[in-house]
């Protein structure tokens, strides 16, 4: 049973990423998600558990690299955000931000556990777009991001691949 949100619709980062990439062309469902809240259905056949255990595995393996080379690092919960805009309120979770006060950069890394897709690109370039409108103390910082794989790919995003026609 759903029940309709009140004020500004509420999009999360990952529901949008797969419309703006073009993995999926269902905007129906997108927008209904933003404007009712609803109780999530299980889906039985997914090993939720075993998912949890291999992410977060990955996600401290690359939190421990970036930590060993002086990147102060928060993780997943310290990184949730809400960003209310004019039209709309969107909010996510990065796995990691990672910030180089001296240098004045941030680098916003997102773990994944399966197969490569464009919308995970979308996703950490929504969130390095979103990030210095949230955390004022990094504006003017050179921000970049990578989409950090379980087999040890890393996709490198720079601060140069946003630009007002892709973000």
């Amino acid at each position: 049973m759903s029940q309709p949100r009140f004020g500004l619709p509420y999009f999360y980062v990952t529901w949008i990423c797969a419309l703006i990439s073009g993995e999926d062309r269902c905007r129906w469902a997108t927008w209904f998600k933003s404007r009712h809240s609803y109780t999530k259905v299980a889906d039985e056949d997914f090993d939720s558990a075993g998912y949890n255990i291999v992410h977060k595995e990955l996600l401290n393996r690359r939190a421990d690299e970036l930590k060993t080379a002086g990147w102060a690092v928060t993780t997943e919960r310290q990184n949730q955000f809400k960003y209310r805009g004019k039209v709309a309120v969107i909010g996510g979770k990065p796995d990691i931000v990672a910030v180089d006060h001296a240098a004045q950069r941030v680098l916003i890394s997102d773990a994944k556990t399966g197969v490569r897709m464009n919308k995970h690109i979308v996703q950490v370039m929504i969130y390095m777009a979103i990030w210095p409108r949230v955390h004022r103390e990094v504006v003017g910082y050179d921000i970049s991001g990578e989409v950090y794989y379980g087999d040890g790919v890393q996709i490198v995003i720079s601060s140069g691949d946003l630009t007002s026609d892709n973000v």
